[in-house]
């Protein structure tokens, strides 16, 4: 499967949890419960060895829930309980005491901030060959310490496994920076002795900085198309045969192969993946047109109506929750989460679904002889004064337009 190249644009969005277990050292949560706002974080490696210690007598489902929740409520109604170190004791005996359907409902949120914790661990090498990783370790002056989180307690937590595999390859990144450094001077002194030998140990330092960067592109790349679906967690293309892997153009020769496949209509498994994708899109969004033109009839009829019945406009009421449940069943499912509905909001998505998704892209004038892309010979060598000629500049509302 031939997957294009991502650019850190597109991957910002998913080192989110990464950035927050590095800077504030946790993913939170929060929860109301009667009235109470809580607030879950996730478990460092140091909360997991006293949680251990805590429950190795007595290891049952239920004490090991309520313990667990107790260690992970660091806020109750905008109170912080980093800095107190007797409070999950004291808050183990009030989780205990909850319903069951509530205590199993905290530990699944529980549950989801390490699954968030395991997958923003394995995206950190992806992270660490990102300019905002070196950038943001050079703001630190080359030295992370905890307490940059900004508030109390959270020196206390000790580090976690996305922290430590971050410092470690900043600090082996330095030292590589500084050896490149040095083995570059090293080289300019002997070039005055023996120019060709260093000529030589260049070309071959310039082949192993290359494969090292498209390494790391790979390594970014794949990890991209793992949150999309595309690869499983392994590498390997879903859906496709075993032995196949990520691969993109790597020369010159093989990206104008790939523009001459397009430019004649051959499509790969990634063209066929976006044109199924680009193709639900538009059935999508052209039902949704329908929906909207109908409803728009509709209420367009009954307007006219009331207008020749002599009926005055009808007063705003409010839904009880059954009617709410019933409107809200028969819309079909959406993305969790509260939807808001902006002014102008249906322009913009018809301008990106116009320019993105409705417009095929087009070859122009390039066209397809044999293994080579040419351009059309109406075009080749015509003058610009020529194709110029005639073109005249329109002004509107003027009588002599044309």
């Amino acid at each position: 499967m031939n997957l294009p190249q991502t650019t850190p644009n597109q991957r910002e969005v998913l080192y989110e949890d990464v950035e927050s277990l590095l800077s504030v050292g946790f993913l939170s949560h929060p929860v109301s419960i009667g009235g109470t706002a809580l607030c879950l974080r996730s478990l460092n490696p140091g909360d997991l060895f006293m949680l251990r210690s805590r429950v190795s007598n007595n290891n049952t489902e239920r004490r090991w829930q309520s313990w667990a929740l107790a260690s992970a409520i660091w806020m109750i109604n905008g109170y912080c309980l980093l800095g107190e170190t007797h409070a999950p004791p004291r808050l183990r005996a009030t989780v205990d005491g909850l319903p069951r359907i509530t205590r199993e409902i905290l530990f699944t949120l529980l549950l989801g901030l390490f699954s968030r914790q395991t997958r923003a661990l394995r995206r950190v090498e992806g992270y660490c060959y990102e300019d905002i990783s070196r950038y943001r370790w050079r703001s630190y002056g080359g030295q992370y310490h905890v307490v940059s989180a900004g508030f109390p307690g959270a020196a206390n937590l000790g580090t976690n496994h996305v922290q430590q595999m971050w410092v470690a390859f900043n600090i082996l990144e330095d030292q590589r920076e500084e050896e490149e450094t040095q083995w570059g001077g090293f080289k300019l002194v002997a070039s005055a002795t023996s120019p060709k030998g260093v000529q030589k140990i260049e070309t071959k330092d310039k082949q192993r900085r290359e494969e090292e960067i498209r390494r790391r592109q790979s390594v970014m790349d794949r990890m991209f198309y793992q949150a999309a679906g595309l690869l499983t967690d392994e590498g390997k293309p879903v859906g496709e045969a075993e032995g196949a892997k990520l691969q993109g153009p790597s020369s010159p020769e093989e990206l104008v192969e790939d523009m001459r496949r397009w430019v004649v209509g051959e499509e790969d498994e990634h063209d066929r993946i976006v044109t199924s994708y680009k193709r639900e899109v538009s059935l999508r969004f052209e039902a949704e047109k329908r929906e909207q033109e109908l409803r728009r009839r509709q209420l367009q009829a009954i307007h006219e109506a009331r207008e020749e019945s002599g009926v005055g406009p009808s007063i705003m009421v409010g839904y009880t929750p059954g009617q709410l449940q019933e409107i809200l069943q028969d819309r079909q499912p959406g993305p969790a989460g509260v939807r808001t509905v902006n002014q102008g909001e249906g322009q913009v998505r018809e301008y990106l679904y116009e320019k993105y998704i409705e417009r095929a892209p087009d070859a122009g004038k390039l066209v397809a002889a044999g293994n080579e892309l040419v351009v059309e010979e109406e075009r080749v060598g015509r003058p610009l004064g020529e194709m110029l000629e005639g073109r005249k500049v329109p002004f509107q509302g003027s009588e002599d337009q044309e």
